[in-house]
């Protein structure tokens, strides 16, 4: 169960909205700010997303790539895994990364270290 909490502003969150999980998950481990945008809670990452058109609430949780598995959390959980470097993309841009300044031969060094993870993720259990 995930709460909107306010009134608590830092430096990094002036408006002081947090997006907050009460303990029912494994969502997350801190709160986040309630701000779109990409946020590390080791071992994950994580993006916070806001869909004015969602029919059930405004934000959404997303969960990065885990090996070439990419999970959304929250009211419409989902898990799919990227089957080819072409799809990086646009699993990039849905956890809100850019990585524009990857050339193709960045890109198939990322690609490479991403399937030999997901292959050891798999190797061990990984579900």
């Amino acid at each position: 169960m995930v709460l909107t909490v306010e009134g608590l502003q830092t430096d990094t969150n002036p408006a002081g909205v947090w997006y907050a999980d009460v303990g029912l998950g494994d969502a997350l481990h801190d709160p986040l700010p309630l701000i779109e945008g990409a946020y590390l809670q080791s071992p994950w990452h994580r993006a916070l997303d806001r869909q004015a058109a969602a029919p059930v609430g405004d934000w959404h949780l997303i969960d990065a790539l885990r090996g070439l598995v990419l999970r959304r959390i929250g009211d419409r959980p989902s898990q799919s895994v990227i089957s080819t470097k072409a799809e990086l993309p646009e699993a990039f841009d849905g956890l809100a990364l850019h990585p524009d300044d990857l050339d193709a031969g960045r890109m198939d060094t990322l690609w490479r270290k991403l399937c030999r993870q997901h292959e050891e993720w798999e190797a061990a259990g990984g579900s």
